[in-house]
């Protein structure tokens, strides 16, 4: 079993997702929780181009991505207090289609991250104003510090800066004080079991016209600390054919971070591989990421894992 440093709770934008998440294709499968949890927050924003209204002239011939021109945290903040925040200032611009929304991430101590979005989904040539770090009580005292940034215009234009390029903007780094000392222990995996072992292409959830079949797994998990555990905030899996292409994913619906989480029980994870496209064969849970509320992670990667029956079989209607 691979555990790596935490991973805070998530940030608003994930309600995007509930109740179920929407499974997606994926050709590869992210090795980092930073990685996961830019796959599961970006994803959407990545995404709007699909869905939305025809694009504007500008839209459609803008290829230059966003700028962000300014940014600065704040220096301190004490998670025991009530309506605790910690926020940074920002000024973006882009010219053509205009800037959207972004997301920034940072990294605690021990390296744990907390993330959050900035900016509304207007789209507008320069955007000036405050983002908030989504804080909690059991998160760990210390120096933190914003170490990446991801800025989308209306286009669909991607723009990612690393912590080196944030810091020559301005400052990156903020302390937080918690006299509790947080929750450092990632929650484990006990068990698994798959619901719908068999999902036939087409199929429709019951009592429902046009809803995609759902995939449904259970995992039994636990989750302890030194002194008040935070609970289970979220989980996210990548199910796919052998060699890890193609992939649908499945997760379970974010629990608010202000209040703990299930510390021992069973939770379901949700997808549906219609949205994924996902091909007939039978799909392994290649990877699973637990959080909890404090941002504590746990990485399984397929081969070390306790999947005992973790099948799932997708087949074409009769």
């Amino acid at each position: 079993m691979i555990r790596s440093r935490p991973l805070a709770m998530l940030l608003p934008a994930l309600a995007i997702l509930l109740p179920c998440a929407a499974a997606r294709a994926t050709g590869s499968v992210p090795e980092s929780p930073l990685a996961v949890l830019r796959q599961m927050t970006e994803h959407p924003h990545a995404q709007d181009r699909a869905f939305r209204r025809a694009p504007a002239a500008s839209e459609d011939l803008d290829q230059v991505p966003p700028v962000l021109a300014a940014f600065s945290m704040k220096t301190a903040v004490d998670v025991l207090k009530p309506f605790t925040q910690a926020s940074f200032d920002f000024v973006a611009t882009d010219a053509w289609s205009g800037v959207k929304s972004g997301y920034a991430y940072a990294r605690g101590p021990s390296g744990q991250m907390i993330s959050t979005t900035f900016g509304d989904a207007l789209p507008l040539p320069r955007k000036a104003g405050q983002g908030i770090f989504p804080m909690n009580r059991y998160l760990e005292p210390g120096t933190w510090s914003v170490v990446s940034a991801t800025l989308s215009d209306a286009a669909g234009n991607i723009q990612r800066l690393d912590g080196a390029a944030l810091a020559a903007l301005g400052n990156t780094s903020f302390q937080v004080a918690n006299a509790s000392g947080g929750d450092t222990v990632p929650p484990v995996l006990l068990r698994l079991s798959v619901r719908t072992p068999e999902i036939v292409l087409g199929a429709v959830t019951p009592g429902t016209a046009q809803y995609p079949v759902q995939a449904v797994v259970a995992l039994e998990i636990q989750d302890t600390a030194q002194g008040k555990p935070s609970g289970l905030a979220w989980a996210y899996g990548l199910y796919c054919l052998k060699g890890g292409n193609p992939c649908f994913s499945i997760s379970v619906p974010t629990h608010p971070g202000t209040s703990p989480g299930v510390t021992h029980g069973t939770v379901l994870a949700f997808g549906a591989p219609s949205d994924a496209h996902a091909p007939a064969g039978t799909y392994h849970l290649y990877q699973l990421t637990l959080a909890d509320v404090a941002g504590n992670i746990t990485q399984y990667p397929q081969s070390d894992a306790p999947f005992a029956s973790d099948a799932i079989r997708i087949v074409y209607p009769e």
